[in-house]
């Protein structure tokens, strides 16, 4: 009488010992799509913060060669015939005064009015210029230009009479130790120029304005600083 075939030579039982295989296969495969998904994830996330970043610096590039190219004597200024600004995007517009803007219009020492910042619009605009040709595809592009006296609460002398040449009071010392001082909003307040008039007038001859171009937007912030003197009478 012939033998009983044993369990483990079945068709049944070679074709689930097949079927764990494949579900091994599948498991693994699963794993390796997820890794390479997660990838591209990532790689998605970091090309669009580094767009974000690019629009912002993009914007910040444009005003504040505008800044440096412009004379500063005319900044913030007024013709005389149609009493319109000669440069709109020169106007002051301080990030202190928009985020804590008071009910009147003007700063804790009387100062104003609160300008508020330079949108995308705005860099379109023909009354700006326009700064810009293309928009960015930023809707939250927000654009501050400040004026402040160069004086050594802000790194450096106002004056230039000892050190010819020497413009730019933030390169007198340490960037760190000028970052440092300017984050201090009264440091920042005492310093501050009046935004209802241009800020040559408001310091002496051979007297430096330091001037912060600053861009929000995107979730990001970046700001480039220069710095104008008023030049002595013999020197105009």
């Amino acid at each position: 009488m012939p033998l009983a075939a044993s369990p483990t030579s079945t068709p049944l039982a070679r074709a689930g010992l097949s079927l764990i295989e494949v579900m091994l296969a599948i498991s693994v495969l699963a794993i390796g799509v997820s890794s390479v998904f997660a990838h591209y994830l990532t790689l998605y996330q970091m090309r669009g913060s580094t767009k974000a970043i690019a629009q912002v610096q993009d914007v910040l590039r444009t005003v504040f060669e505008r800044i440096v190219a412009a004379d500063g004597a005319v900044l913030n200024t007024i013709t005389p015939f149609n009493q319109e600004y000669v440069f709109e995007w020169s106007r002051p517009r301080y990030e202190d005064f928009v985020d804590v803007a008071p009910a009147d219009g003007q700063d804790d020492l009387g100062r104003g009015p609160c300008i508020p910042p330079m949108t995308e619009a705005d860099l379109l605009s023909p009354a700006f210029g326009p700064l810009m040709i293309e928009p960015t595809g930023s809707e939250d592009i927000e654009v501050f230009v400040e004026y402040y006296r160069g004086e050594p609460d802000l790194g450096g002398p106002g004056t230039v009479d000892d050190l010819p040449g020497i413009l730019d009071p933030t390169v007198l010392q340490d960037p760190g130790d000028f970052a440092a001082r300017f984050a201090d909003p009264d440091v920042r307040d005492e310093c501050r120029l009046d935004p209802d008039f241009p800020p040559l007038e408001q310091v002496a001859e051979n007297q430096t304005v330091l001037i912060r171009v600053l861009v929000r937007g995107n979730g990001r912030r970046a700001e480039l600083f220069t710095a104008k003197r008023r030049l002595a009478l013999f020197e105009q």
